[in-house]
């Protein structure tokens, strides 16, 4: 799984599109962005909102065209034996760390491209109840930098479509204590 991790990151690093670590999800309505570092969550919180009905875009990348616009990155979601047991998975005895899920292994569907994120979400795992905090439009411009696989090729427009996006995107600090109860709170408040 290394190998396949550090090859997916390569490809990732060489596009030439605005390539930021995270997870892609959504329906008809929203299309959520978990933005994490590495073992952030963002993997989990993605398979528990794809488990609760949402549409798969990407695990590893949200990938924009310069209008903004997502393009899918489809990989299968890879999850530590942690969150894999606790979102009811059984992963194949092969592996020992961490585990590949298919969309279709998660009960979703694929998301439409060519939409325009409308929430970004920035998990921190608790022992406490699931809840969002609004955060101001300035996290959206400030995480997607940060996480972005290849800002520094063309700074001026990463920033600018991170300024974009903060215009249109909400920002929320996810408390996450429970995947599969954070996803139905999610659901419940982003109405």
């Amino acid at each position: 799984m290394r190998l396949l991790a550090e090859m997916n990151r390569a490809a990732v690093e060489a596009t030439t599109r605005f390539a930021v670590h995270a997870a892609v999800v959504g329906d008809d309505d929203r299309v959520i962005v978990v933005g994490a570092d590495s073992g952030g969550g963002k993997s989990t919180l993605a398979a528990a909102l794809l488990q609760q009905g949402l549409r798969y875009g990407s695990d590893e990348a949200l990938c924009l065209d310069d209008d903004a616009l997502v393009l899918n990155y489809p990989k299968p979601i890879s999850l530590d034996p942690w969150s894999w047991k606790t979102l009811g998975l059984t992963a194949d005895a092969f592996f020992e760390d961490e585990a590949p899920f298919t969309a279709n292994e998660l009960g979703a569907a694929y998301l439409e491209e060519g939409r325009v994120p409308t929430d970004l979400l920035i998990p921190v795992f608790t022992e406490g109840s699931p809840s969002l905090t609004p955060l101001p439009p300035s996290a959206v411009v400030a995480t997607l930098l940060q996480l972005s696989f290849n800002h520094y090729r063309d700074g001026a427009r990463a920033f600018a479509l991170s300024t974009r996006l903060a215009r249109v995107m909400r920002a929320w600090q996810v408390e996450v204590g429970n995947p599969i109860e954070t996803a139905k709170h999610i659901l419940e408040t982003l109405t």
